[in-house]
């Protein structure tokens, strides 16, 4: 990661030589660096033919911006029967500014990644990390249209710098929530997404309603008083239910003095202290 690799400099030749069918490299980091449509097309060639990587990380490149790239990394992933990569972060675009015209254009990246779950799992992927990827609500759409898939088949989301928002976070929470049974995330975070006291309140009730969530992350999300009490309640009421898994790892953010003293008196006041509270000292 943070090499400067880009096409000018050989990286489509270098991407195919780690990735290719013979490779036995397991893990690939190529986070912040230049990788253009052309190392994209390298990569998304590869992939079906790879049956030794284990995580991809290619977040904050430019071919995230490209239009189409989604539903190509899709195709990819779809044709990669043999495929053992677990781990996979990208930052896929939803909208995009281009020169010469005013506001953004869409581009749906994540939702076209997202839509090919409609016929099943992404095979061995078990984490998706769509950190920073700009997320509007027709990707989160997505999420409840096939949540069936994809939440019975990954076991960690990462949404953190999405600009998710307290609407998006409803949604998100909701089709998270909708999986009735068999679902199969355990880590969800959300950080970095201003998602306020409404979005607290939002991730309060999927708290209470979720039975697999082990992990919960909402650090800086501009949570106050009122959003942080109804987190309290819902994070009680979730500790003294019978069955299911609890929140071990809720990581917050923002206002450390306020949030803490209502998630504090929540866990003392519950049954079971089960639910443990990790306060970031940063701001919201």
């Amino acid at each position: 990661s943070r090499a400067n690799l880009t096409d000018a400099l050989g990286a489509p030749g270098l991407l195919a030589q780690l990735l290719g069918a013979r490779s036995r490299v397991r893990a690939l980091h190529l986070q912040h660096n230049a990788l253009g449509a052309e190392s994209f097309r390298a990569i998304c060639s590869a992939l079906p033919h790879n049956t030794a990587l284990n995580v991809l990380e290619v977040q904050h490149n430019p071919f995230g911006r490209e239009p189409k790239v989604g539903q190509q990394l899709a195709n990819a992933l779809r044709g990669a029967r043999g495929s053992q990569l677990v781990h996979l972060g990208v930052t896929l675009a939803d909208a995009i500014h281009v020169n010469g015209k005013r506001g953004v254009t869409y581009v749906g990246n994540p939702h076209a990644l997202l839509s090919a779950y409609a016929n099943g799992p992404l095979h061995a992927v078990q984490a998706l990390a769509l950190a920073g990827a700009n997320v509007t609500p027709r990707s989160i759409e997505a999420f409840r249209k096939h949540r069936a898939h994809v939440f019975k088949s990954l076991t960690a989301l990462d949404m953190s710098h999405a600009f998710v928002g307290p609407v998006g976070c409803y949604h998100l929470c909701e089709a998270v929530a909708g999986v009735r049974a068999g679902c199969t995330l355990t880590s969800l975070d959300l950080s970095y997404n201003r998602l306020g006291c409404d979005g607290a309140v939002s991730v309060g009730k999927l708290v209470e309603r979720n039975r697999s969530l082990t992990a919960l992350h909402a650090r800086c999300n501009q949570i106050r008083g009122k959003g942080a009490a109804a987190l309290a309640r819902s994070l009680e009421r979730a500790a003294r239910r019978p069955v299911g898994s609890p929140v071990a790892v809720l990581a917050l953010g923002g206002r450390g003095e306020r949030l803490g003293a209502q998630v504090g008196a929540a866990r003392r006041r519950a049954d079971d202290a089960r639910v443990h509270a990790r306060l970031s000292p940063l701001g919201a």
